[in-house]
């Protein structure tokens, strides 16, 4: 994930009542950032507007609130943060999208226009805003995304406290979103080695092991395994391992044998699985 997030322009209202009120908001939002930042590197939001067009109260600005405590840590963190404008231009994929696109939210039984979402599904990262309300306090909050016309619902990502940064569906929200990167082997493909039992079928299994090897993203083979004469499919199991059990499934027999990759987690390996199939699912 880019390590940057924007701010939800919604949360602002309603306005803060008092200058104790107006602390404990500017201090969750600081604790919600540091927890974005410890647990996924983020280091800038990008906003709809100056600070001195987001509200804490009628007559009181984020930009003032900094001015009035330009020795503050949190003020400290807002501007070594801050970013505009919300949507980065020149990310040109991003920028595309974003001229065709509108994003509302669900609210109240209401469907309201959305900037900070909008930006944010562009760009494929988080929402921040400020905990103003409990409809705030949830980490995935139903969308409708309008683009050139087609619409969709989804769900997307909006912190408000700490405590929804840690939260298992917003950790797995954003790693649905990551983009996976895969690495290449650093071995050569004679270096590879391929380990298979002396059963019936060696040879065939030998000559596709050769063609795997071929293959960046594989690190060798690792053995033979049970015939599998009814699989009709290539990838049979994914392990967390960086492991792939294949299958030769146009031989009758179902030759099979389990490859190592150099896939890190269970994501990378079906990325690998899936450049496998492609290439040498098919006799």
């Amino acid at each position: 994930m880019k390590n940057q997030v924007c701010f939800n322009d919604l949360s602002v209202q309603p306005l803060c009542t008092d200058n104790q009120n107006i602390e404990d908001r500017v201090r969750q939002y600081i604790r919600t950032l540091k927890s974005l930042w410890d647990t996924f590197g983020i280091r800038k939001v990008r906003y709809h507007e100056n600070l001195v067009n987001i509200p804490l109260t009628p007559v009181l600005s984020l930009q003032d609130y900094c001015s009035k405590n330009k020795q503050g840590v949190f003020t400290g963190i807002i501007l070594a943060t801050f970013t505009m404008p919300q949507v980065d231009m020149d990310d040109d994929e991003s920028m595309e999208k974003y001229i065709d696109c509108k994003t509302n939210i669900e609210k109240e039984n209401k469907l309201v226009e959305a900037e900070g979402f909008n930006a944010a599904y562009c760009q494929g990262v988080p929402c921040i805003g400020f905990e103003s309300e409990p409809f705030w306090n949830k980490s995935l909050y139903s969308i409708i995304v309008n683009i050139s016309g087609k619409q969709s619902r989804c769900d997307w990502g909006c912190v408000s406290n700490p405590e929804s940064v840690k939260k298992s569906d917003f950790v797995n929200w954003v790693k649905s979103i990551t983009p996976v990167s895969i690495i290449a082997s650093s071995l050569h493909p004679y270096s590879k080695k391929i380990n298979l039992s002396d059963d019936h079928g060696k040879d065939v299994l030998y000559k596709h092991a050769k063609l795997l090897t071929e293959c960046q993203y594989v690190e060798g083979i690792l053995t033979s395994l049970p015939f599998q004469p009814a699989t009709k499919k290539y990838v049979y199991n994914i392990r967390d391992a960086g492991e792939i059990d294949i299958v030769l499934h146009w031989e009758d027999a179902g030759y099979s044998m389990r490859v190592k990759t150099t896939g890190r987690n269970i994501r990378e390996t079906t990325k690998i699985a899936t450049i496998l199939e492609k290439q040498y699912g098919r006799k």
